[in-house]
């Protein structure tokens, strides 16, 4: 299986969104057009990155940070089915994702819905801190 990562570009928007986990599209929807939230969302973000499977989108995520030389960055994922369909793959190549944000920022944080337990389960495989949120749970992920 080919596996690969790269930096993301507008196009990745339109490309992923028929493989977009039922919840992550409904997400998107409640916001607007999903493919212009996408791009906006890319446009706010100082990296954005795409992970490919056969050269399909798995998953295309951003970073914003609150300040230019800040040294934590907010991180914000969509993934689709095809995470679900070669989760031993997407584990591998997550913790090489995430060494790669890293490398860059000393902190990775962000939000995930109270009931979304897969994604608790692989932030903490990951080393993630999740803690309640008002409606949400925050994640932190620290540089050791």
């Amino acid at each position: 299986m080919n596996v690969s990562f790269r930096s993301a570009e507008r196009h990745d928007a339109l490309t992923i969104v028929p493989f977009l986990r039922d919840r992550d599209r409904i997400n998107l929807i409640r916001q607007g057009n999903p493919t212009e939230v996408i791009q906006a969302a890319m446009s706010e973000s100082i990296s954005n990155y795409v992970g490919l499977v056969e050269g399909v989108p798995a998953v295309l995520w951003g970073l914003r940070a609150a300040q230019l030389l800040d040294n934590s960055a907010y991180i914000w994922m969509l993934g689709t089915s095809i995470i679900d369909d070669y989760p031993i793959h997407f584990l591998r190549f997550s913790r090489a994702a995430i060494k790669m944000m890293r490398e860059r920022y000393r902190v990775l944080y962000g939000e995930i819905e109270t009931d979304y337990k897969a994604s608790q389960r692989w932030l903490q495989w990951c080393g993630a801190k999740i803690t309640p949120h008002e409606r949400h749970l925050m994640f932190v992920l620290h540089n050791e």
